[in-house]
């Protein structure tokens, strides 16, 4: 079971950005049908086998169940429907369309409300059952390596699309309602979005990486400072040596794995850059850089 929803969840994360970013309803209901099989089939293994990992609500899922909480409180029916009480001209002129099905809701679309309920809901229980079957480091760098290469793929797409297009998505599907496309993206923020997560998985891929590397490399910058020194080397003395011995050092400890690695974060940096997103760009920017101060910070406490 637990090798079948790994499997599923990373095609799911994987497939899905391809299919135009799965805004369409084919690849829509199937995500659906395949995450919600997933979670009955953990919801009822955990309530019958006692000697698997119990399901536990994340702190980063507290968010989401608001919103979830709030859109619930928007469906429930209402004596008036929220249309009838707004002095508005533009929801006036329009309130026979947007609720044409007479529903008393209190939101102004009952119908994309819950379409897009269903889709938080769904990227809850994806989110929840990664947690459970991609717990240890083993299984996580699986599932960042296939982020990773994916981005990667999609990112060389859109640079290639980007510098030969024509157009339309894949050089032959037009675009009928316009849009600012990149990759298999209508939506070049929506692509910057996925790219920028993939970016991150990348990241987490060569820190975990690194970390069997962290003891050898340390070994090197402390054969630095006896020949620079000639004393052994503290803490201190190492974050002493120039910038320049310091990141040759680290570059000593990479093998060819490592090397690959930065090669697709260096293609997701750069296809992000690409999309020409100042949301995308301005989080890719940052992000990376948070992570590097929090592990900064981090190691200096330990």
């Amino acid at each position: 079971m637990e090798l079948i929803g790994r499997i599923v969840l990373i095609a799911a994360v994987v497939a899905s950005p391809w299919a135009f970013g799965s805004v369409t309803p084919e690849p829509l209901w199937f995500l659906c049908l395949a995450l919600g099989g997933l979670l009955i089939w953990r919801l009822v293994e955990s309530i019958f086998d006692s000697s698997g990992q119990p399901l536990h609500l994340p702190v980063a899922l507290l968010a989401p169940l608001g919103l979830l909480l709030i859109a619930s409180m928007q469906l429930l029916p209402r004596d008036e429907g929220i249309i009838s009480g707004m002095e508005h001209a533009v929801f006036s002129e329009w309130a026979d369309e947007l609720q044409i099905d007479g529903s008393k809701s209190g939101t102004v679309s009952p119908v994309t409300t819950r379409t897009q309920t269903a889709k938080l809901f769904f990227s809850m229980a994806a989110f929840l059952l990664s947690t459970v079957w991609f717990a240890s480091p083993q299984s996580q760098k699986w599932l960042w390596a296939m982020l990773a290469l994916n981005g990667a793929a999609l990112g060389f797409f859109g640079i290639i699309q980007r510098l030969t297009w024509n157009g339309m998505l894949f050089w032959r599907v037009p675009l009928r309602f316009g849009g600012t496309p990149f990759a298999s993206f209508v939506n070049r923020n929506n692509a910057a979005g996925y790219l920028n997560l993939c970016l991150a998985a990348g990241l987490g891929w060569l820190l975990l990486s690194l970390g069997s590397h962290y003891a050898r490399v340390g070994s090197v910058e402390a054969s630095v400072l006896r020949i620079s020194a000639n004393q052994s080397g503290s803490r201190r003395q190492r974050n002493r040596l120039p910038l320049k011995t310091r990141f040759l050092s680290f570059v000593a400890g990479l093998e060819g794995p490592e090397v690959g690695v930065l090669g697709l974060i260096t293609v997701m940096g750069a296809a992000v850059m690409f999309s020409l997103s100042r949301g995308g760009i301005l989080a890719g920017l940052m992000g990376p850089l948070l992570a590097l101060l929090m592990i900064q910070v981090t190691s200096r406490r330990q």
